[in-house]
């Protein structure tokens, strides 16, 4: 018995030898096999200063770990100063793998992205590189429960770069800490915190569940900087410099398997945003973007927010003529682009996330929207427009924007805006729309304080005709209902005055702008326009601003066509009264009434120290002779009759009213002219008998002095009123013109020098 003694010690020596030996070269013969054979198993190679394993107590040590690019490359890809874990021994002998703790500390790597490949696939590749290689299906047996307690990873650095855009970003200071990663736990979690070499410090937490790929992620941003998001905006816009920081405390709820699922709450903050652009100019600038995010629920269309204000925004429009400054840097960075469309794809998160975003919302419609302010506050755009001769400039400064308690579920959506325009002029705009339908809306706006020299370089481009003077009040009310507009615009032009006229190519030269501008001026020298619009937005022909713009233009025109109705608002009468300066055939002088006119038609020119007059003497001579002849004849049988009285015989006006009420066609007075003419046997008219009775010769001389006479007065009535001689002129009536039975009258034209 004693050999079976001697072989059972030596067996357990041995055994005890070489678990002895087993701990001890444990770790060297690990050390070596991995750095021997990693770079055939891998692809890349590995190296350590030192491994450690412990199987009693079940634990790994690793010093200055280093894994190197592919392919025997001698450039380090992952660093690692020191990796620490503990196994569960006991749990070995049930069967189970449990790591108590790992810890990575200090660990340094980098990913390279170029298009859709990074400088790691090689390693993704490996698992299904080695399950191709399999020759056997394996019976599965009991599944392996496995997990890793206390994951720590600290004082970390994760360096990112992309050649397309030529970006390198680094995440230092990384710390991630997990509590448990385990084969019968579908969650995870995750809590990280780090620096962005960029500028900024970034922390949350992340959970995951392997089974339904749910996840929710906490994300707090602190002084992020957003210069470095400039190489791939310029996929979108060529700008030179993009500044901005971002504060953010979100929580966000999702799918991994549908991206339609989605739920965000918490807040976010975007201030000193600024951009510039290729000439080194600022665009735009934010000085601050804060929201509130109560409850956004995108898989349900369901959006409520808190406050949303927007502090000091300015934005740069300028236009030219072959689009404008924002469309021009977009067309640039398209043409300047480096990256592939495909390429840009996989590496521009702005485009992953605009490619998300359209495919999502392209059948979308908001269901529900709530917010409890929403503010704008210190607003500026400054836009100028290189499209016409002269450049135009319009700055819009102190903006702000109320709506107060957006609800889908309110019948009006409300919103208050007021703005400074070109320092001088304001506008307020108030607004109450239907939050479910955009074609059901009321909406009042004024402009005050605007001065029409401002809009010149329009004026000028397609009218020839700039402003000298002129102060606008500008009142709009707009009603639709149904598709079916309704506008009353209220103009208010104060002191309007049309400058010398620009002859241009691209304007209509011949509108009588300035006489128009005269026409509707009132006794004071003021403009009050009334412009009623209807329209129907249903119809895709239909153009508001456009039907504007042909209103103004036909009032243009009338207003220039029709000088009666000019003066009437200029001297504020009846159109009757100023349609004419009646004359009365047989008198060298005007009528009281007459002469009123004259006066109203003088008061019209001293208002409007533009307009011209010219006036005519629309007469038929002979007609007026024949009057005179039958009035002088009236006069002899008046005398001798002793009809008039001698306030009549005294005053010529009294007068030559009695004369008039004697008709020649009077049985007496024909009688009178018989005896006085004696009857030749010839039929003959009244003022054929008449010119048998009176010097028809001094009578025809006696009209051509009526006629002077009758201008004379009319000059002096408007140098009296100080009208300058250079403002008016009487013209002479071609031969032929006056139509039988018309009234006599001086006619005249208005008219302004548009030159």
């Amino acid at each position: 018995m004693k050999w079976i003694k001697r072989i059972l010690f030596s067996f357990i020596i041995l055994m005890l030898t070489a678990v002895l030996l087993l701990l001890i070269f444990i770790s060297p013969v690990a050390k070596w096999a991995i750095e021997k054979y990693s770079l055939e198993y891998i692809g890349r190679q590995v190296k350590m200063d030192d491994l450690t394993i412990n199987l009693l107590i079940g634990r790994l040590h690793i010093e200055n770990l280093q894994v190197y690019e592919a392919n025997g490359s001698a450039e380090v890809w992952l660093r690692c100063n020191g990796i620490n874990g503990a196994i569960d021994v006991p749990s070995l002998i049930q069967g189970k793998y449990i790591l108590q703790y790992i810890i990575v500390d200090g660990l340094e790597t980098y990913a390279e992205q170029n298009g859709s490949h990074f400088n790691f696939d090689d390693l993704l590749a490996l698992p299904q590189k080695y399950a191709s290689e399999k020759k056997e299906e394996v019976e599965k047996d009991k599944p392996v429960h496995w997990e890793i307690r206390h994951v720590f990873l600290t004082s970390s650095k994760v360096r990112y770069a992309s050649k397309e855009y030529n970006v390198d970003y680094t995440a230092s200071s990384l710390n991630v800490y997990s509590p448990i990663i385990s084969s019968s736990i579908p969650r995870m979690d995750f809590k990280y915190s780090f620096d962005i070499s960029t500028g900024g410090h970034l922390e949350g937490a992340y959970s995951v569940n392997t089974k339904d790929l749910r996840y929710g992620l906490h994300f707090t941003s602190s002084e992020l900087d957003l210069a470095g998001t400039q190489p791939y905006v310029h996929d979108f816009i060529a700008v030179s410099k993009l500044q901005g920081m971002l504060d953010s405390d979100l929580y966000i709820f999702g799918d991994h398997s549908n991206s339609a699922y989605l739920y965000t709450d918490g807040n976010l903050s975007i201030y000193n945003v600024n951009v510039i652009d290729t000439l080194n100019q600022s665009i735009a600038s934010i000085e601050r973007f804060d929201i509130e995010m109560d409850s956004v629920e995108a898989h349900n269309r369901y959006y409520d927010f808190g406050d949303i204000t927007l502090t000091a925004p300015y934005i740069k429009f300028e236009l030219y003529k072959d689009g404008d400054n924002w469309t021009r840097l977009m067309k640039l960075a398209k043409e300047e682009g480096v990256v592939a469309s495909d390429q840009a794809s996989y590496s521009n998160p702005f485009v992953i996330i605009a490619n998300y975003m359209r495919e999502y919302i392209k059948d979308y419609v908001v269901s529900d929207y709530y917010a409890d302010h929403i503010a704008l506050r210190k607003g500026s755009v400054h836009f100028e427009d290189y499209t016409l001769h002269d450049k135009f400039i319009a700055q819009m400064d102190g903006m702000t924007m109320d709506i107060d308690r957006l609800n889908t579920s309110n019948d009006r959506l409300r919103m208050t805006f007021a703005t400074a325009l070109n320092e001088a002029a304001t506008f307020d705009l108030d607004v109450a729309i239907n939050p479910r339908d955009y074609q059901d809306m009321e909406m009042n706006f004024t402009l005050d304080e605007f001065k029409m020299s401002i809009i010149n370089p329009y004026m000028v481009y397609y009218v020839a005709a700039p402003f000298n003077e002129g102060v606008l009040h500008f009142d709009n009310k707009t009603t639709i209902a149904s598709g079916i507009i309704n506008v009353d615009n209220q103009i208010d032009i104060a002191q309007p005055s049309i400058g010398k006229k620009v002859k241009n190519s691209t304007a209509m030269n011949n509108l009588p702008v300035k006489l128009a501008v005269g026409m509707l001026k009132d006794p004071k020298g003021d403009i009050h326009l009334t412009i009623p619009v209807e329209g129907d937005l249903k119809d895709p022909n239909y153009k508001l601003g456009k039907t504007i713009l042909t209103i103004l233009k036909n009032l243009i025109i009338k207003a220039a066509q029709a000088p009666v109705k000019g003066l009437v608002s200029i001297v504020g009468d009846k159109e009757e009264n100023l349609t004419n300066v009646v004359i009365s055939y047989g008198l060298d002088k005007l009528m009281p009434d007459q002469q009123r006119v004259l006066r109203k038609m003088a008061e019209a020119l001293r208002i409007n120290d533009g307009l011209q007059i010219t006036f005519t003497q629309w007469i038929d001579p002979q007609e007026e002779i024949n009057t005179m002849i039958t009035l002088e004849a009236r006069n002899l049988y008046a005398q001798e009759k002793g009809l008039l009285t001698k306030k009549e015989l005294k005053d010529e006006t009294d007068k030559y009213k009695a004369l008039l009420k004697i008709g020649v066609n009077d049985s007496l007075f024909v009688q009178w002219l018989d005896a006085k003419i004696g009857k030749n046997g010839i039929v003959e008219s009244p003022v054929e008998k008449c010119k048998r009775l009176v010097d028809v010769a001094a009578i025809t001389a006696r009209q051509k002095q009526y006629m002077q006479a009758r201008e004379k007065i009319l000059v002096d009535a408007l140098l009296k009123e100080g009208i300058e001689q250079e403002r008016y002129q009487i013209a002479p009536m071609e031969q032929g013109e006056f139509p039988p039975g018309d009234v006599p009258r001086f006619i005249y034209d208005l008219k302004v020098d548009e030159e």
